[in-house]
């Protein structure tokens, strides 16, 4: 505020007259494009976290095209440097006017930034000496003032203020090796689930090249994911679980429940599990919210598209949750990536590879997407010469229309192995290319002896020529 009060009062009679040719006082008035017609000040914002800021004041009349630009050393809200940029605007077009005149020795207790009255015939002008230069008398430069303009209302506080933009650190990734979810996926691929707080809004995944990195994907959006707060039981295949609830708490993201006819169709996939225990895939109807970021899930379908070898029987609270949405996506690969390891890094888009919020990591597909699924209903009956062990295919590839006769065969040949078991150990390995063989009684005592068990165990995988054997099928039968 420089509403200062006078500190003279002077009048025609107090000024010195130099030389008798000269006038006792002169006035200058500034043209107007001289003059700004914007005023612009920077400052640091007190409730912006002390990031730089800039306001702008304006003068609505006039044609001048002058911009000035003023730099505050100075902390406040945008309130007040907004009235201190008017201010400073106004002040600079009321003082237009410049006078010079001169002053007796007498008068030596003024100095420059005093407020003096200056009355000259009828009028009356307040000055404040800017210059004050030490001759026969002393000689003062001065600018008009006008009390007015630091009397002026202060203005509207303006709502919000931008916060500063977040720092994007290490995404958090969970690596997915699994089975073929549907014909369309890549069965060499294993997937990758990306999230960060706060989200950059792209993640990329590079691959070494030997020279440099590589782009192999884009991530435009983050997984809902997070970990398992109770253990979860092993549960019924095929049919849905009522029994089990899973309790998840979520890093990111939300859930939601789904209609029967929903699930049915494929809603509410996700993966539990980790990459070292293996992942179960399983649906879930109900997602209840019960705490901050909480859910409880059941209704559940459990060891979904061939993921039943990988359901433990008690899974430990810990585990990780991945909801298996669009975010989440293939690692591009292809059959000679299958035992290759890889050194990839992923990051936000917007920085180089190099940064710290990178993060490095290898990864070896195991192209579980190529590997066949266990057979079911397995049979043993007793037929002359013999045993016929029998059972049913499944199929990793469109195996859910149920119009056709046969699923399709979704390998090459077809291919069965069998192992006869004894205390949890192979005892003879049988090959078949049909759903069904005969285990010969020769066969029997010489792995057995007599007299012949009363009990048999075996199990069936069927085999890939790109994969090998599937995963097995147990059973135990009376024989």
């Amino acid at each position: 505020n420089r509403n200062e009060p006078v500190t003279a009062s002077l009048s025609m009679d107090d000024l010195v007259e130099e030389k008798p040719e000269f006038a006792l006082f002169s006035f200058r008035r500034a043209q107007e494009t001289e003059l700004p017609n914007t005023l612009s000040l920077a400052f640091l914002e007190a409730d912006g976290e002390y990031r730089r800021a800039a306001v702008t004041a304006r003068k609505l009349t006039g044609h001048s095209q002058r911009q000035e630009v003023r730099e505050a050393a100075m902390v406040m809200d945008r309130q007040s440097a907004q009235q201190r940029a008017a201010i400073a605007l106004h002040e600079i077009w009321a003082g237009r006017e410049t006078a010079g005149f001169t002053l007796p020795q007498g008068l030596a207790e003024l100095e420059p930034g005093d407020i003096i009255e200056l009355e000259t015939g009828p009028s009356r002008r307040l000055l404040r000496i800017e210059e004050v230069s030490e001759k026969t008398g002393r000689a003062i430069t001065a600018r008009l003032v006008n009390p007015q303009v630091y009397a002026g209302a202060p203005p509207a506080p303006r709502e919000g203020s931008a916060s500063l933009a977040a720092i994007a650190g290490a995404p958090r990734l969970e690596l997915l090796d699994l089975p073929l979810l549907s014909a369309a996926d890549n069965p060499y691929a294993a997937w990758l689930a990306v999230t960060a707080r706060p989200w950059p809004g792209s993640v990329s995944l590079l691959e070494s090249t030997g020279g440099g990195f590589s782009l192999l994907e884009s991530y435009g959006a983050p997984a809902i994911m997070g970990e398992v707060t109770t253990a979860l039981a092993k549960g019924p295949l095929s049919r849905l679980d009522h029994a089990n609830r899973l309790s998840v708490k979520l890093a990111s993201g939300e859930l939601s429940s789904v209609s029967l006819s929903e699930l049915f169709a494929g809603a509410n996939v996700a993966a539990v599990g980790s990459q070292q225990t293996g992942w179960e895939v399983l649906q879930f109807a109900n997602a209840v919210l019960t705490g901050p970021d909480t859910y409880e899930l059941s209704l559940l379908l459990r060891g979904q598209a061939g993921s039943g070898p990988q359901m433990a029987d008690l899974r430990p609270a810990g585990a990780v949750f991945v909801l298996l949405d669009d975010a989440v996506r293939q690692i591009p690969a292809s059959a000679s990536d299958i035992g290759r390891e890889r050194l990839l890094r992923a990051g936000p888009s917007t920085l180089d590879h190099a940064a710290p919020a990178y993060v490095g990591f290898t990864h070896t597909a195991a192209g579980l997407g190529l590997q066949p699924l266990s057979p079911v209903h397995l049979k043993a009956v007793k037929s002359s010469g013999g045993i016929t062990l029998s059972w049913i295919r499944r199929t990793r590839i469109d195996g859910d229309n149920w119009a056709l006769n046969e699923v399709p065969l979704g390998e090459a040949s077809e291919q069965y192995t069998i192992d006869i078991m004894n205390a949890g150990a192979p005892v003879r390995t049988l090959v078949s290319a049909t759903t069904s063989i005969v285990y010969s009684d020769a066969d029997r005592e010489a792995d057995f002896g007599l007299p012949l068990p009363a009990i048999l165990t075996f199990r069936v995988a069927q085999v890939s020529q790109l994969y090998g054997p599937g995963a097995f099928e147990e059973k135990t039968v009376n024989v």
